[in-house]
């Protein structure tokens, strides 16, 4: 089982848009920063020029993905009173609202394909994984327990979500179907403390 795709999730800072091209030339970083004063997202060329500022408000945004297109960037801000989702092109035009509800919603990551987009919320009472199209529609929850689920990542392939869960009494690196389905603990610390 090829498992790269979970530490690229849990442990990435900042993300590569390469729109139709591999060319560095043609790559725009995507990243967060505070410096006018509190989190924003930024873009930038490969070789660091040409920083850009995205977005503009007193809040804090983050946790910022470019779509495989190159074209958009989801994110987390606060500009609502709480965590929301939202998206918004990398020039900065056309921001568009995803979630809308009291809880939080966080931690946005695209699938492969463009199609899903999979996030945390505490709709229920407790940190889950969930899953929607880009255009904020056809929200599904993929997990249910009264443990923390947190910081999800889709396979290479869209088929998988991975994420960080202590539903087994300690934090592990947990893998499911897309739906949910076959949730497999994949680093069992339970077992390794047992031991």
């Amino acid at each position: 089982m090829n498992r790269s795709f979970i530490l690229l999730g849990l442990f990435s800072v900042m993300v590569v848009c390469a729109a139709g091209s591999l060319h560095a030339s043609d790559a725009t970083i995507v990243f967060c920063s505070d410096r006018d004063g509190d989190n924003e997202i930024y873009v930038m060329d490969a070789d660091g020029s040409n920083v850009v500022q995205v977005t503009f408000n007193d809040t804090e945004e983050y946790a910022a993905m470019c779509s495989p297109d190159g074209r958009r960037v989801a994110f987390t801000t606060e500009r609502d009173g709480n965590q929301e989702i939202y998206v918004i092109n990398v020039d900065g035009t056309g921001l568009q609202r995803l979630t809308d509800n009291p809880a939080i919603d966080q931690h946005p990551k695209w699938s492969r394909d463009g199609m899903k987009i999979v996030f945390v919320s505490d709709r229920d009472g407790d940190k889950e994984i969930f899953v929607m199209d880009p255009d904020g529609g056809g929200v599904q929850q993929v997990t249910f327990n009264t443990a923390i689920d947190n910081s999800p990542n889709w396979s290479p392939d869209g088929s998988r979500i991975a994420c960080h869960s202590n539903r087994s009494g300690y934090f592990d690196i947990w893998a499911m179907n897309a739906d949910g389905s076959a949730a497999q603990n994949l680093t069992n610390m339970a077992a390794l403390r047992r031991t």
